[in-house]
């Protein structure tokens, strides 16, 4: 296994959020793309790493390039000359005399810390002091300022030295003496990292053209902070409106994290300069304390550079206002803040996400680096620690070699313990003794006469294995992943009782496997072949019913002899929630003992192979309040970094799972405290981020996925939503393992683990086999996937996941994936028209069979289409009766249900209604669904014709009654293609009772338009005013046309489309539109108006350039 590893290298990640791995725009890479590549050729990978042969950029140097080198100024100057100011060892200067270089650079900085390159191995460069570096503020200042409180960061593995002195002043002079001078090839100091770039920004109020329009694309808060610090007419830079409505011009810019920060720089624009005169910049706290107060000069300059130490409390917040009284409007091409992150505990990175691995383990590493003043942990070695010592060395950075009496060269890389055994002759653990004569000649008689034993019974076994086989019992081999599967009838294929566990205690068995290897006890054969290629998927789910699946399903086998003693132990029986489920020994995931605080080693999770071992997976059940600190201890043992939840606490009035989080603040679970720091919530999950706290060790970060939109029985309608979270959890790298649970650990746990092996699997071979899948699951945990019904739906959540995969876009790219998509295919169609042509069969293929519908109600509207202009056509958008709402009846009602299906928004569930305009029979129960529903906002688009029923009155000061409602409106606020009016909807004394709503009155914002076309440009404008009346309700929102789908389901789609992007800067249109048409195919019904959602969201995109995501904070300090 350690070979295993070392042939992969080892990779500094950083932590990428949502749609990270979909792609940056070149240049960015990261979380929400927001680092900026600083490789010399402009190419990172999505980690930000360079190719093998690409040094960083000139000026750059450190982890990923994205430290600034302060003597990559142009002013700087340094003695002796022919010392190199970029690494570059192998035409080191022929510097052999000079024991003294001085660095000078012109200007005042705070110096965060110095690398120093060497011609040879830092184990040659003998002799440095740090001491031997001090600074002075300028040439010919007298007073030498020492380094103070040195610490040298050493790695061994490169000719390298980081050094970090206790600085209190900015200084421009950098002396280095003694002899390492004669080796140094490069000297590196570090200015910071511009930690500001596209971080969440806003201000006061965005320039107004001369037409009264709102210029965003080139005045937008994001200009300051992305990157570019080019002119005004480049369009680059903010801009806030004039003075006449703008009295107190204002930028704000909100840090997701905390910071030291040493160094501003603000980049003027090249006319009208004078604006940014006597500006003030002040920088807050995350408690909004103010922490650094500057007043620019009364002057106007291309950039305004601000040089300061760091103070001992980080900040969050940064503000610029305008200084300049003539003129009060506030321009800004660009700021950048350099610093570093301010890391609590042991952590270091970018993020603050990555745990010290120090020999000491009370050392708080470098913060740039994760390197250790006190060396790597014993057993590791080079930058951040994180390498394991090659397969001949040991110990602290792996600076020991293996005993050369070890056998293979090879020893166990913290103890030096040899790993294959002696060389005859030597014992010991580590080979050093040498083995007495006597001793000698006893190995030699005893190994052959044990050799000879094991064949003799070898031989025996088989021939007794045989006989038995003729008798017609089968044979029972290790389970081997690689081997060929075929049928075995008398494989065991009963379901478990899952109902609730009685009661049960737990033992500490040795520990029989890794979460690398997993030894398996058994296997069980499936047949030869049962794959089904990708491309005829579609046609396979349309072939097959769920009869099928059944009969499939039940033909999965269960492995029969595989050893369950320690999970069905009397000390662990009630730590499994359910009697029957529990882990095999050989999968089982071990906890640590501590006999001291009663913590045992079981725990019912078991790990589970991910495709071709390229993820780590475990599988548990959810936590019953037996196992809660157990199952919190497995996260900080497996070092968990992301949590997949399935089910809710509680279902049915049962509970299925215990709270392992906070609702708020932090809990503590025996010696582990969580902390609730986010929590994101959205229609069918919410995204939460925990931090797990242990005294004396690194604070450990978790991200918590929380599915909530499984039904209690059954399995979700349609599979999209499941399919979003899905990309939503691995969109985010981890090398660590996945922890997956619902209650039980294996039905809901087993299809989404399923799922992602599919995926996989399909992307590798363009093939999937859902039954291999399946049973090769249940060879290391019972049960994988409990029914039918969740294995029919992993096929068609598979067909979904699969057909669009790498379909999700980013804001940014929008423009050129649209370009994209006209382009034709090998088949002469555009890749948007077979995108739509997916989207459209998907969403039928992927829904569940329809139950029979109200066929009193369906004559209703049949008869109301042959009635009603051809335009109407409202037979061709009734409801699914899956979908239907439901109403009260009563004399007047046409019946139980309406034709009106709920919608999610990107936030609330069932959120959105579509319907179409009432019929003349169906006014009253309109209003009722109205009410009963709980809708605050009414979207209609389509003038009323003459022979359409009216909803509402035809005069303001005239009601309009529809018994037992009376409705009266007041006009709001209108323009030439909207009009808002408030709709008041009075319930009649003692008519509503039967209907399930009181007496009283119900008020609604009713918003029409008269809008008829899909320019991208008309829709935006009325979505801008529909969104903005959407955010500041509470209830439903009503989207309303003459057919119920075609400009409101246009409406609709949009909007999710918008607020995605809003939120996210990603989405996946398909996704989107698939989710929607599942419900009401006959939204989004043409090529036309799919092509104008990728139109609209590309104009969107240009002018507004949101870089909001799940992660910013929206707060500010008070200006």
């Amino acid at each position: 296994m350690r070979a295993s590893q070392l042939a992969r290298a080892v990779i500094v990640i950083i932590s990428i959020d949502v749609c990270a791995t979909k792609g940056c725009t070149k240049g960015w890479f990261g979380e929400n793309c927001k680092y900026k590549c600083q490789c010399a050729d402009d190419k990172c990978d999505i980690n930000g790493l360079c190719a093998s042969d690409v040094k960083c950029k000139r000026g750059w140097f450190g982890p990923l390039c994205q430290y600034h080198n302060l003597l990559n100024l142009t002013t700087v100057s340094v003695s002796p000359m022919g010392l190199k100011l970029l690494a570059n060892t192998d035409k080191c200067p022929k510097n052999k005399t000079s024991t003294t270089v001085e660095v000078d650079l012109k200007d005042q900085y705070f110096m965060q810390w110095i690398r120093l390159i060497g011609k040879e191995k830092v184990t040659d460069m003998a002799g440095f002091d740090p001491m031997n570096i001090t600074f002075k503020r300028n040439p010919k200042d007298a007073v030498i300022n020492r380094c103070l409180n040195p610490k040298t960061y050493v790695q061994r593995d490169k000719n390298l030295i980081d050094v970090v002195c206790d600085l209190k002043d900015t200084f421009s002079v950098v002396n280095i003496t003694g002899d390492i001078v004669r080796n140094i090839c490069t000297i590196q100091i570090s200015g910071g990292r511009n930690v500001a770039l596209r971080q969440f920004a806003r201000q006061s109020s965005n320039y107004f053209n001369h037409d009264g329009s709102q210029g965003l694309n080139f005045s937008q808060a994001s200009n300051a902070v992305d990157g570019n610090t080019g002119s005004f007419e480049e369009r680059t830079c903010t801009h806030t409106t004039d003075g006449n409505r703008d009295k107190n011009p204002n930028w704000n810019l909100t840090l997701a994290m905390q910071h030291l920060v040493h160094r501003y720089i603000l980049y003027n624009r090249p006319s009208q300069g004078d604006r940014l005169r006597n500006f003030q910049l002040m920088s807050y706290s995350p408690e909004r304390k103010l922490i650094f107060n500057y007043t620019g000069p009364n002057e106007s300059r291309p950039s305004y550079l601000i040089t300061t130490v760091p103070s001992l409390v980080p900040l969050t917040y940064i503000h610029v206002f305008a200084g300049y009284n003539a003129s009060l409007f506030l321009t800004l091409c660009e700021l950048e803040a350099f610093g570093d992150s301010y890391c609590s505990g042991n952590n270091f990175g970018l993020e603050c996400n990555r745990s010290c691995n120090c020999d000491d383990r009370s050392e708080k590493c470098f913060v740039a680096t994760g390197s250790c003043v006190s060396g790597c942990a014993s057993g590791f070695y080079g930058e951040a620690c994180s390498n394991e010592c090659p397969l001949n060395r040991w110990g602290v950075d792996c600076l020991q070699p293996c005993n050369i009496q070890c056998l293979n060269d090879t020893c166990h890389s913290v103890t030096g313990s040899c790993a294959h055994g002696c060389d005859p002759g030597y014992h010991g653990h580590d080979c050093s003794q040498l083995l007495e004569e006597s001793q000698m000649l006893a190995v030699a008689l005893v190994v052959p006469l044990v050799t000879c034993l094991l064949i003799l019974f070898t031989i025996a076994y088989i021939f007794w294995k045989r006989r038995n086989n003729k008798n017609g019992k089968k044979e029972v081999k290790a389970f081997d992943t690689s081997a060929k599967f075929s049928s075995e009838k008398h494989t065991k294929r009963t379901s478990f009782n899952t109902s609730d566990s009685d009661g049960q205690s737990e033992s500490s068995p040795s520990k029989s496997v890794s979460e690398n290897s997993l030894t398996y006890v058994n296997e069980v054969k499936l047949p030869p072949d049962t794959s089904i290629q990708v491309k005829d998927l579609q046609q396979f789910l349309r072939s097959h019913d769920t009869n099928y699946f059944l009969e499939q399903f039940k033909n999965i086998p269960i492995p029969t002899d595989v050893s369950m003693k320690v999970g069905q132990s009397l000390d662990n029986r009630q730590k499994n929630r359910y009697k029957d489920i529990c882990t095999y020994d050989h999968s089982r995931v071990n906890l640590e003992i501590n006999t001291l605080k009663n913590e045992g080693a079981y725990i019912n999770a078991s790990y589970i192979e991910g495709y071709k071992n390229e993820e780590k997976l475990i599988a548990s059940q959810g936590p019953n309040a037996v196992i809660l600190n157990d199952f919190v201890r497995m996260l900080w043992e497996q070092k968990v970094e992301k949590v997949v939840m399935l089910t809710n606490l509680t279902e049915d009035g049962k509970i299925k799972c215990e709270r392992y989080w906070p609702e708020d603040g932090e809990k503590e679970f025996g010696r582990i405290t969580i902390r609730l720091t986010t929590t994101q919530t959205f229609a069918d999950y919410t995204i939460r981020r925990l931090e797990l706290i242990k005294a004396g060790h690194p604070t450990q970060y978790i991200k918590h996925f929380h599915f909530t939109s499984w039904p209690d029985k059954g399995v979700p309608r349609t599979p999209w939503s499941l399919v979003d979270f899905e990309e939503r959890v691995f969109v985010e790298q981890t090398l660590k393992p996945v922890v997956v649970h619902c209650s039980a650990g294996v039905g809901r746990t087993g299809t989404f683990i399923a799922l992602r092996h599919v995926m996989k699997e399909a992307q590798d071979t363009g093939r999937v086999d859902f039954f291999k899948t399946v049973g090769k699951m249940r060879q290391a945990r019972v049960m994988m996937i409990q029914t039918a019904e969740q294995y029919e739906f992993l096929h068609r959540a598979a067909l979904v996941a699969i057909t669009f995969l790498g379909t999700t876009v980013t804001a940014e790219d929008i423009g050129s994936i649209t370009e994209t998509l006209e382009m034709k295919t090998v088949t002469g169609r555009t890749q948007l028209k077979k995108q739509f042509q997916d989207v459209c069969t998907v969403s039928e293929d992927v829904c569940e069979d329809e139950p029979e519908s109200n066929q009193e109600e369906d004559v209703i509207y049949q008869n109301a289409a042959n009635n009603a202009e051809p335009m109407s056509k409202y037979a061709f958008v009734k409801s699914r009766a899956m979908y239907r709402l439901r109403l009260t009846s009563e004399p007047e009602s046409t019946g139980e249900t309406i034709n009106a299906v709920l919608v999610s928004s990107f936030t609330k569930k069932e959120n959105y209604i579509l319907t179409h305009i009432p019929l003349f029979s169906t006014v009253a129960d309109f209003w009722l669904l109205a009410i009963l529903y709980d809708v605050s906002v009414l979207i209609v688009f389509d003038d009323l014709k003459e022979n359409d029923a009216s909803y509402l009155p035809t005069r303001t000061e005239e009601p309009l009654v529809a018994t037992p409602f009376v409705i009266n409106t007041k006009p709001v606020n209108e323009s030439d293609h909207w009009a808002e009016i408030e709709v008041k909807v009075k319930v009649e004394k003692n008519k509503g009772a039967n209907l399930g709503v009181g007496s009283g009155s119900y008020y609604f914002t009713h918003f029409k338009t008269s809008f008829q076309d899909f320019n991208p440009k008309e829709i935006l404008t009325i979505l801008k005013q529909t969104r903005q009346i959407v955010s500041s309700t509470a209830g439903r929102v009503m989207f309303m046309c003459r057919n119920g789908a075609t400009y409101s389901g246009l409406a609709c789609v949009l909007t999710l489309l918008l607020d995605r992007m809003d939120h996210d800067n990603c989405l996946t249109v398909p996704n989107v539109v698939g989710a929607v048409k599942s419900i009401r195919p006959e939204v989004i019904p043409t090529l036309e108006q799919y092509r104008t959602l990728y139109l609209a969201l590309q104009r969107y995109s240009e002018t507004t350039a949101s870089y909001t995501n799940l992660n910013k904070a929206a707060t500010f300090p008070a200006a």
